[in-house]
């Protein structure tokens, strides 16, 4: 069986997005408190106000933000894709 590479990224894209839906993801809302944690982290390690809500929910729960962003290496509790 042949695919184009639209047709393997249109799979792949839907494989994950099952496997994702099957881990059972939270929608967390920002409180004052978290937001004033995401802005802090934004500014120490100048990264976006975005990449700094995952930094700073991956804190709240004392868990390990997984990415393979090199920009958000230095951050305590950040671990790059590579090393694991």
């Amino acid at each position: 069986m042949h695919f184009d590479n639209k047709q393997l990224n249109a799979e792949l894209i839907a494989r994950a997005s099952e496997r994702l839906f099957q881990m059972q993801f939270r929608v967390e809302r920002i409180n004052e408190s978290i937001m004033k944690k995401v802005v802090e982290i934004a500014l120490l390690y100048k990264r976006t106000v975005y990449d700094a809500s995952h930094v700073a929910f991956a804190q709240l729960y004392g868990i390990p933000l997984i990415t393979a962003d090199k920009k958000l290496s230095k951050i305590p509790n950040v671990l790059m894709i590579d090393k694991i």
